[in-house]
């Protein structure tokens, strides 16, 4: 089992990531919902959920499409089991929301314990993956940030980590979709996300 806590730490105690939480400006994001939710304006960053279409389209559900509004943070905590995408202008605050998130989920995980019963509490453990330092593989680039910050793990251990994940589940952050150099680096993002749908 890999020990997180070091892991953890670093990046609580990162002064590259506490800079973030002086410049983060609180930002409303509008999301779709179902009808029953209410919440505070829009300003500037939409969070935006990526559903599976029904093969069979009389299979998609009639219902009426509500809005509901909530912060950025907010919004990327409640759809996170989802695969959600941050769209934005460059320089609206993508990144700095991503970074933010980082900080604040690994000061919580580091809170959290795993029950010792049969029910394991599950504690997501947030990563940072910067797309635009992308040369080899997302898996590389996971590797690196996580050495980064005082965890060394073979590959082997982190693809074990990924498909199995028990006690603690990957929060994968990847920040800069646009800015990735290839069609061979987006193949790549695409196929990591097939090979771990479950993430």
């Amino acid at each position: 089992m890999i020990d997180w806590t070091p892991y953890l730490k670093s990046i609580s105690d990162s002064e590259k990531y506490a800079q973030w939480e002086t410049f983060y400006t609180l930002t409303d994001v509008e999301g779709k919902t179902r009808p029953s939710k209410t919440a505070p304006l829009l300003r500037d960053l939409w969070v935006q959920t990526i559903e599976k279409e029904p093969e069979n389209p009389q299979e998609r559900p009639e219902r009426p499409e509500k809005t509901e509004r909530f912060t950025v943070l907010e919004g990327l905590r409640n759809y996170a089991a989802n695969h959600v995408l941050l769209k934005g202008r460059p320089g609206s605050g993508k990144s700095t929301a991503l970074a933010r998130l980082l900080l604040e989920e690994s000061v919580g995980a580091q809170s959290l314990r795993p029950n010792q019963q049969n029910q394991a509490k599950i504690i997501q453990i947030p990563i940072l993956i910067e797309l635009r330092l992308y040369e080899t593989s997302i898996l590389d680039l996971i590797l690196q940030f996580l050495k980064r910050h005082k965890l060394i793990i073979d590959s082997n251990t982190l693809e074990s980590w990924l498909l199995e994940n028990q006690n603690f589940s990957p929060l994968l952050l990847f920040d800069g979709i646009n800015e990735l150099p290839s069609y061979t680096a987006r193949q790549n993002l695409k196929n990591f996300r097939q090979q771990y749908a479950e993430i």
